[in-house]
Formats: structure tokens, sequence, C-alpha cells
């Protein structure tokens, strides 16, 4: 039986997936800042909602950088790896007031940034 690559295929929709992984972390997390305003009567200033989404992004951005330089592999990529946990103990101390606030925690900012990392673009193609 012959080999079949499938990579011509399969980078279109894991592309696609990466997408749409970043538009539901764009979508929700200021989705998140507004109910915390809104139960909390406390206003975020725009600062500090940046702050939490480039936290984030920021996380996001140095775990593609170690996969990039294959310090790390996709299959790191999960809330309980010690660099993603140690990244968002820093998201949170990057804005501590309006994280506690929020009831983040370090293993809902460890998921958070889990699904902004773009692992879809960083996964070699099958050989074949």
């Amino acid at each position: 039986m012959a080999d079949i690559n499938l990579a011509p295929i399969m980078q279109p929709i894991t592309d696609a997936a990466a997408f749409v992984i970043a538009g539901l972390l764009t979508y929700y997390v200021p989705k998140a800042v507004a109910a915390f305003e809104v139960r909390t009567g406390i206003i975020l200033s725009t600062q500090q909602k940046d702050t939490i989404r480039g936290a984030v992004k920021t996380a996001a951005g140095q775990i593609e950088t170690l996969i990039d330089q294959e310090v790390m592999s996709v299959a790191d990529v999960h809330t309980e790896n010690p660099t993603v946990i140690a990244l968002a103990d820093a998201a949170l101390r990057a804005v501590p007031d309006a994280m506690s606030a929020l009831g983040m925690t370090a293993p809902s900012v460890a998921k958070m940034i889990v699904g902004a990392v773009d692992t879809g673009s960083r996964v070699a193609a099958p050989v074949g």
C-alpha cells in the first residue's frame, strides 16, 4: 500500500484551528474582564485590560519561541508543564489585583496560555 502525504490537506486545517483558538481567546478574555467589572463595580482601566491580554499573549509567544528553538515540543504545551505554570504565575503577578478579583489562578491562566499558543504551524509535516 502506498503512503499518502496528507500534509497539503492538514496544513490549512491546522492553520484554521489556530486562527479559531486565537479568536476565541480574543473573545473570551474581554468577556471575563467585563464580567469582573459588572460583578465588582470596579472598572479596570484600558491599561489594566491590555495588561491582562498582553500577559497571556506574551507567555504564549515565549512558549512559541521555545518550540521554534526546539527547547520545547508541541507535546510539552499543556497546563501541567513547569514552564507553562511559571509563565502563568508571571502573568498573575503582572496585574495581581485584577487577576485575583477575577478569581484567576495559575491553572486557569495556564489554560488561557495553552489556548493562545499557535501549535498548528509548528507541527512537522508527516514523512511520506
